[in-house]
């Protein structure tokens, strides 16, 4: 039990431990819905994850990816730059641009991914991704992408296998 004493006049809400239990789960539920669409709608090289991931790939990546919020004219990733992260736009447009000669190379928007290339081949970015206006990703390491799903160019051939999946397998073969 903890005493909390106003320094100035306020109205003081509460609220009952069940109830805000209930209201964390439904946030929580709905943000997972929310990552589980946009992943599954996330194109790369004109395919999106739905025709690359099974269900239970898409599940393991929507469980590993993290968020981040970058500012209007923010760099997510400079050109040049050893990466091995891959990002996926969540809300807000990202900006493609050569910056060795100053060309934009394209806009990017939601449910679009970006740095891919550069996670899987382990090669220097080829572009300067900005921050167009509040831009919400979530993004994945090569390691998380490496430990939940294997390589790239198995998922691409269709021979991954979700590691997550395999994991909770083999614990339910065992009892």
């Amino acid at each position: 039990i903890a005493t909390v004493t106003a320094s100035t006049d306020c109205k003081l809400w509460a609220i009952e431990r069940l109830a805000y239990r209930s209201v964390i789960g439904e946030l929580r539920r709905r943000k997972h819905e929310e990552k589980t669409e946009l992943v599954r709608n996330c194109t790369v090289d004109g395919k999106k994850f739905s025709e690359i991931f099974d269900a239970a790939q898409l599940e393991d990546l929507v469980i590993a990816l993290k968020e981040e919020r970058f500012d209007p004219g923010e760099a997510i990733l400079r050109v040049g730059e050893d990466s091995d992260t891959f990002f996926i736009i969540r809300s807000g447009r990202v900006c493609a641009s050569n910056k060795s000669n100053g060309s934009e190379v394209g806009s990017l928007g939601k449910s679009q991914a970006f740095g891919l290339q550069t996670m899987i081949k382990d090669a220097p970015t080829n572009a300067t991704y900005t921050a167009e206006s509040p831009v919400f990703v979530y993004f994945l390491t090569r390691k998380d992408f490496h430990r939940m799903i294997g390589s790239w160019q198995d998922a691409l051939d269709g021979i991954s296998v979700s590691r997550l999946t395999m994991r909770k397998t083999r614990i339910t073969r065992k009892t």
